[in-house]
Formats: structure tokens, C-alpha cells, sequence
């Protein structure tokens, strides 16, 4: 049998080319081929675990490396065990505002103090530093509270395309519903209600449990959708830019003691970059006759004490506001939906132990964070609906 004579492409038309399936067959396969392979093993440690964009992610083998929900906002860093949001990086920027000026304090100013006021100023201020930047780092990282999705599906959903098979929704999804809870003479109870309109059910006192349509699930007290990072949050008190993250109950207590180190820290830089300009004033130092010598003569030293003195005033007054809402044990979005610019309010703050100090102590000491209930560093099962895409309850009509 004659051998078949082989083909010249490089003779070959493009047409000619594309018609005779010779000719493709091997381009088809090389392309397979590198479809198929892997990625390199540093893009793999960059994209896979050192920073996670789940929607752009070559394997899922891991919880935080899927995320099939629409418009969810989350990055993921260190194999799912840091995370923050996709939005502008402010975090970043009040990082370096953390790091910069004490850089310039331990190369411009800490030897001076060291040797003319007392090497404690010096520890003392490094310390506070290191706790602030690492309450920080922890706030602005770690989960706050986030809820698992899917979890209450109000409708029969189909195992393999996750998709409603019934096609209404039961009425009680779009209640909220009012737990039972003392009313303000604290001599009677009230009952459950049910409140059909959800827009105004903010205005309903006590505890108030209502259903996620985004989520699919049942919030617990306190608990709130936050829409910039869409998820649900655990005690969600708000949505902090500066942290780039939800402050929620597992985050809360770092978020407090953050205010209060910072403030301090500023203080205490503050503090020191002035005892360093105007020293002359108290020792002879023939060099410096008056302040604007000495100004000259350190320059960081005052551009330090105008910077402490100006980062002091935003986390102080922070600081402040969330000293009363813990002494009346409220969050920030209860205090906001509730008490602000109302003068009448049928509001009862059921979580307020009648005693500051009490009230201070939970919240500042004494709670729990609690565990993660969405362990991100878990193996990705397949058919976990709480990883599935599933509509929002709002694409569905109602009963």
C-alpha cells in the first residue's frame, strides 16, 4: 500500500488550510494541551494563596477560593486566612499613616529624647505603636461575623442547577418579626408581632429578627446585610472605610482598643516632638535663641508634633461616640435607626444592663469574639449550597 503523500502547508491556501482537518487536527491538540496545563508554581503561590481573587482563580479547591454569588466584593490573602474588600485601598493609606511618622520618630527624634528626657518616653511610645498597628492589621483582616448564605432557602431548590422549583415565595419571608422583651416601664411584656411592611419595621421596639433575601437566611438579633461588602454580619455595628472591612462582633473589641491606642500613641507623639522644640526654653543651648531657631534645628521634630497633634482629633472624637454607645450597650446602626433625630421613639434597647460599668465591660473586656461560621480555609465541597449562586428573593413573587 503506497504511503500517503505528505502536505505541504506552507503551499496551501489559508482557505485550503482551514478546510483539511490534517492540517487542524494538530493545532487543535497543542492548543488542548495548554489549555490543560497547569500554571506555573509562583503564579499558582501568587493567585492561589497569597492573594485570592475568587472570581479569577484557576483551581477551587479550597472555600475561600469560590465564589459563585453575584457582586460579592472579597479578597482573600495567606490561603483564605486574611481577607479584606474590593473597593478604594483607604486601609493601605491609614497604614502608612500609622508607619510614617514613627519611622521618622525612631530616626529623627528617639535618640534625643533617649538621651535628654528618659529612655522610658521612648519605650513606652514604641510599645503603643506596636499594639496599635497590630490591632489594626487585626481589625481591618479578620472575618467580622460573617454568615454562612443559603442556609434558610424558603423554596425547594434543585440539586443540580440550584435553581427555585417552586414559584412563589411564603408570605412570612417578607415579615419581620419582633422577639418578646420588657417594655419601657420594665413592668409588663410585650408580645411577638409581625411586621408586614419591612421599610418601617425599624421603628418597632425591642428585637427585631428579620429574613435576608440576598443572604437566604434568617438573621439573628443584631445582625445586619452590609452592602458594600454583601454579606450579613453578626452584631454588625457598621462599615469602616479606614479598615477596608465590617466591624462586627468578632472584630468589634479590636476596633474599640484601636481608638483608644492610637489616641494615646498620638498623645504621646505629640507630646515628645514639642518637649524637642521648645527645650530650648529650659536648657542652655547657645545654638537656639528663640522658636523659630529651633524649628530650623528640627524640623521633624514640629512637622511631628503638628501631625500627632491633628491624627489625634478624628479617632478621639471616635473614641468618645463609642464610649457612650457601650455604656448603653448599642451599636453604631442602632443608635443611628433608632435614637438619632428621634424625640419620641417607642425603641427599648433590650441589650442595656442598666449599669455603665457593666454595660462598659462586656464590650470592652469580657465578650467573646466567637468562632468564624464560614471556615474559609475548609475543603470545597461541591454541593455546599452555602457556596452556590442562588437568586435574590426579590426575582420571585410572592404569596
Amino acid at each position: 500500500m503506497p504511503e500517503p503523500t505528505p502536505i505541504d502547508v506552507n503551499s496551501m491556501s489559508q482557505t485550503d488550510q482551514i478546510d483539511n482537518p490534517e492540517v487542524l487536527s494538530p493545532v487543535i491538540e497543542h492548543v488542548e494541551q495548554d489549555n490543560s496545563a497547569s500554571p506555573p508554581l509562583i503564579h499558582r503561590f501568587i493567585y492561589n494563596w497569597l492573594i485570592t481573587d475568587p472570581g479569577l482563580n484557576y483551581t477551587t479547591k479550597k472555600n475561600y477560593q469560590v465564589q459563585k454569588h453575584e457582586d460579592m466584593r472579597t479578597l482573600y490573602f495567606c490561603g483564605g486566612r486574611l481577607r479584606t474588600v474590593k473597593q478604594r485601598p483607604l486601609n493601605l493609606i491609614t497604614g502608612v499613616l500609622i508607619v510614617l511618622p514613627a519611622v521618622l520618630f525612631w530616626v529623627y527624634e528617639a535618640q534625643w529624647v533617649w538621651e535628654n528626657v528618659s529612655p522610658a518616653p521612648v519605650i513606652i511610645f514604641t510599645y503603643l505603636w506596636c499594639v496599635t498597628l497590630a490591632l489594626f492589621f487585626k481589625a481591618s483582616t479578620c472575618d467580622p461575623g460573617v454568615l454562612p448564605r443559603n442556609i434558610h432557602l424558603p423554596l425547594n431548590v434543585d440539586p443540580v442547577t440550584h435553581s427555585f422549583i417552586a414559584k412563589v415565595v411564603p408570605e412570612e419571608y417578607s415579615n419581620s418579626i419582633s422577639l418578646p422583651h420588657k417594655s419601657k416601664d420594665t413592668t409588663s411584656q410585650v408580645v411577638p408581632t409581625f411586621t408586614k411592611n419591612r421599610e418601617t419595621s425599624s421603628n418597632s421596639p425591642g428585637v427585631l429578627v428579620k429574613y435576608c433575601g440576598t443572604c437566604h437566611i434568617w438573621r439573628p438579633p443584631r445582625a445586619s446585610h452590609c452592602t458594600v461588602c454583601n454579606v450579613c454580619v453578626v452584631n454588625h455595628d457598621h462599615h469602616c472605610v479606614f479598615l477596608n472591612n465590617c466591624v462586627g462582633i468578632r472584630n468589634y473589641r479590636y476596633f474599640l482598643w484601636f481608638l483608644a491606642c492610637s489616641s494615646l500613641t498620638s498623645i504621646l507623639l505629640s507630646a515628645l516632638s514639642f518637649i524637642q522644640v521648645v527645650h530650648y526654653k529650659f536648657m542652655n543651648d547657645p545654638l537656639l535663641d528663640d522658636f523659630g531657631d529651633s524649628i530650623y534645628k528640627y524640623p521633624v521634630g514640629f512637622f511631628l508634633a503638628l501631625y500627632g497633634t491633628v491624627s489625634l482629633v478624628y479617632p478621639t472624637l471616635l473614641w468618645g461616640l463609642h464610649l457612650c454607645l457601650t455604656g448603653w450597650n448599642l451599636t453604631t446602626r442602632e443608635y443611628l435607626n433608632n435614637v438619632w433625630g428621634r424625640k419620641h421613639s417607642n425603641f427599648v434597647n433590650v441589650f442595656d444592663t442598666q449599669s455603665l460599668i457593666k454595660n462598659l465591660y462586656i464590650n470592652w473586656i469580657s465578650k467573646p469574639n466567637g468562632i468564624t461560621l464560614m471556615r474559609m480555609t475548609d475543603p470545597y465541597d461541591p454541593g455546599d449550597l452555602r457556596m452556590e449562586k442562588v437568586a435574590p428573593l426579590s426575582a420571585f413573587p410572592t404569596m
